[in-house]
């Protein structure tokens, strides 16, 4: 029998092959879950799963396959050491461990049907199944591993085979669970079918694989006979101390109901059949004594029992079981970890340490995520738009040098027409031409917790010509999709997909504040956790003005926060009814003219005492360039001598040079001239180190 894939059968995802769990360590896709749980779908969300890896033993040739959770060995006796498919599927993944497997101890019957596994070692070419039946691949690619399922009356009396004899293989194992036992499962599929379901004369040849129980139970439908099944060794399983009180004839009658629906969900739920737990509750004393409540109608009523309690444990569907495994891992491409490369690790010396780089200087970081939030109507999206109009055309933020401009990327969830406003507004007050701007708004809106939707987002970016400087989302919950924003998996997946989205560009999403917690963004915690910068955004009601802070800084020093003010703006058009159709911009607020100041001051010291007629000897200098001092001294009111000693004082700072200001001297009236929009603009377009006074820093 060959074991390669059979020509026109294609797998799961068109291709030739199936997942590579257990070769390559992958993280399988959904749609290889898909596969693998096909026939596994009424055993996927029992608890009979294990992850293993592979362990070399003292004295043995090769490695054996051990079940593991990374951290320790799991038993295949002690059902607390088991778990759901999904469960496993993570755990393998989350640690690196070599696949799954499915633990056959005691038994796994759904439907009053057994499973049976039979694993064949080394086939050769002219080797065949026995049964039409679920095939795939060992582990190593040389052995064949087929399901079927049985009548569990049929099994109850036959034993594991760990060493049977079958044409073209070295030998064969056949495993029901009569022994404790896990087989490895791959996926990696031959026939890609349901399993069997064995009766008549494939019963008979399975038959003659097995070995015949030492003992074995009359073989009689429940309820007319006193045993069905075999009596289940209790203690493997995870009892309570209220279920061996219980087993033990301790709790008195009055209190044992609650407890007896307790355990037979708990042996339900880990796989047990309903034939072997009725034999167990009928040869069990303490079991029994609760059941002689019902004198004469012992059986009946545990047959009535069992069947209403294994009605309420519940097996996820196969559409569920995805979705749970879909939550834990979205759907990647398979990396090939079969080779470590040469530089898996660098030195930390390998490069020297860089100096912080900048988006906007102090304010907003290059290459970074970052996350503003805020209440509703604190201008958040205003701010965002600021920014962005300055990104774009590398004009300073309020003051601020933009030291990396570019295309922004503006993903706009909701209200394009306000948007294109509110722009528009920022380009009469800065006299710029909204048709020029590097913005590009996205049309629709993106579900970024969505692999998919986000590979066509990074597609469509590499289209642009030249990469992004910054990508705006506003707002997060807009572009969460049908996510849920209090899960930390679908807030992970979310910004894992902007990171692989981004290329070196900054990132900028704008949010709303708890509901409970209006200091913190509002969703899983691990939001503020992944993000590189916060900004908390927050409406000042007594100085009608709204204030930026940053809450959180990756590499650089905090800058102070930063106030503004809306001011409004007209625009070029009416509106329908014929009013002026007007917008509002940022500006800097009193507040934030005054924090400038003193920054000014701080910067040049010797200048403080002569605060009360300094921003007049500016203005007068900008206006008057190559006038003399003496005439300054008029027109500002003040003797040759003071203006004398100020000159030289402005001079010595850089501020001024012979008889006119310099770009920092410039820079110094624009921070005390606010109503001198002439001299502010001439500051923002300067292109020296001066303008640096008008930030908010202190050193």
């Amino acid at each position: 029998m060959s074991l390669e894939n059979e020509k026109g059968r294609p797998a799961p995802d068109g291709q030739e092959g199936k997942f590579t769990l257990v070769q390559n360590n992958d993280s399988p896709s959904l749609a290889d879950l898909q596969a693998l749980c096909s026939p596994f779908a009424p055993y996927a969300g029992l608890k009979c799963w294990v992850p293993w890896t592979l362990i070399q033993k003292s004295g043995k040739a090769k490695a054996g396959k051990v079940p593991h959770n990374g951290q320790h060995g799991l038993s295949t006796n002690d059902p607390s050491d088991w778990c759901t498919l999904p469960e496993a599927l993570a755990t393998a993944s989350e640690w690196g461990l070599s696949g799954v497997g499915i633990v056959l101890t005691g038994g796994i019957t759904v439907d009053n049907q057994r499973l049976v596994g039979l694993d064949f070692d080394d086939v050769g070419e002219a080797f065949e199944l026995p049964f039409s039946t679920y095939s795939e691949r060992s582990p190593s690619g040389k052995g064949v591993r087929a399901f079927v399922t049985v009548p569990a009356e049929w099994a109850a009396s036959r034993q594991d085979n760990g060493r049977g004899h079958y044409p073209n293989c070295d030998h064969c194992e056949v495993y029901l669970g009569s022994g404790g036992r896990f087989l490895t499962v791959t996926g990696d599929a031959i026939e890609s079918r349901p399993f069997a379901e064995l009766k008549g004369s494939d019963l008979s040849r399975l038959d003659a694989l097995l070995k015949k129980a030492e003992k074995i139970p009359a073989a009689v439908s429940m309820p007319s006979s006193d045993q069905a099944g075999a009596v289940i060794d209790l203690n493997a399983y995870p009892l309570t101390n209220e279920h061996r009180a219980l087993i033990e004839g301790k709790i008195p009658q009055g209190q044992r109901s609650e407890v007896f629906a307790s355990l037979i969900l708990m042996l339900a739920e880990n796989g047990a059949s309903k034939a072997d737990v009725y034999a167990t509750c009928m040869q069990t004393p303490g079991l029994l004594e609760y059941l002689s409540k019902h004198p004469g109608k012992e059986e009946q009523f545990a047959q009535d029992e069992i069947d209403r309690l294994f009605g309420k444990a519940v097996t996820p569907r196969l559409g569920e079981i995805c979705e749970a495994f879909k939550n834990h891992f979205p759907p990647t491409a398979a990396e090939n970890t079969s080779t470590i490369p040469d530089d898996y690790f660098e030195d930390i010396g390998a490069e020297e340490a860089k100096p912080v780089g900048w988006l906007i200087r102090s304010y907003f970081e290059a290459n970074a995520v970052m996350l503003m939030f805020g209440p509703y109507g604190c201008f958040k999206t205003f701010i965002a738009l600021d920014v962005a109009v300055s990104v774009a055309t590398g004009l300073p933020w309020h003051g601020h040098a933009v030291s990396r401009s570019g295309t922004v990327i503006y993903l706009c969830g909701e209200g394009k027409n306000n948007i294109r406003r509110r722009v528009s507004g920022l380009c009469r007050e800065r006299n710029l031409d909204m048709k020029t701007l590097k913005i590009k708004l996205v049309r629709i809106t993106q579900d970024l917790t969505d692999e998919q939707c986000t590979a066509r987002l990074k597609a469509a970016i590499g289209t642009l010509s030249e990469p992004p400087a910054l990508i705006i989302v506003d707002t997060l919950a807009r572009h969460f999709g049908s996510g849920n924003e209090n899960a930390t998996e679908d807030m992970n997946r979310f910004i894992n997909h902007i990171d692989h989205v981004r290329g070196e560009a900054s990132v900028l999403i704008v949010h709303h504040s708890g509901h409970e917690k209006p200091d913190r963004p509002r969703g899983a915690s691990s939001l503020p956790s992944g993000m590189d910068a916060i900004y908390q955004i927050k409406r000042e009601e007594k100085g009608q003005c709204t204030r930026l802070h940053a809450a959180k800084m990756k590499d650089a020093q905090y800058p102070p926060d930063l106030f503004l003010q809306t001011k409004i703006v007209n625009l070029p058009f009416e509106e329908e009814d014929g009013t002026p159709a007007t917008t509002v911009v940022l500006e800097d607020s009193e507040d934030q003219r005054a924090v400038r100041q003193e920054v000014l001051y701080q910067r040049y010291p010797d200048l403080k005492s002569r605060k009360s007629y300094l921003p007049q000897l500016l203005e007068k200098i900008h206006d008057n360039p190559g006038t003399g001092q003496v005439k300054l001294a008029a027109l500002v009111g003040k003797s040759p001598d003071t203006i004398n000693t100020v000159v030289k004082l402005l001079k010595g700072y850089g501020l001024m040079d012979a008889r006119w200001l310099t770009q920092a001297g410039i820079d110094a009236a624009a921070a005390l001239l606010p109503h001198r929009a002439d001299i502010i603009f001439t500051a923002l377009k300067g292109a020296s180190q001066g303008i640096r006074f008008m930030q908010n820093e202190t050193e």
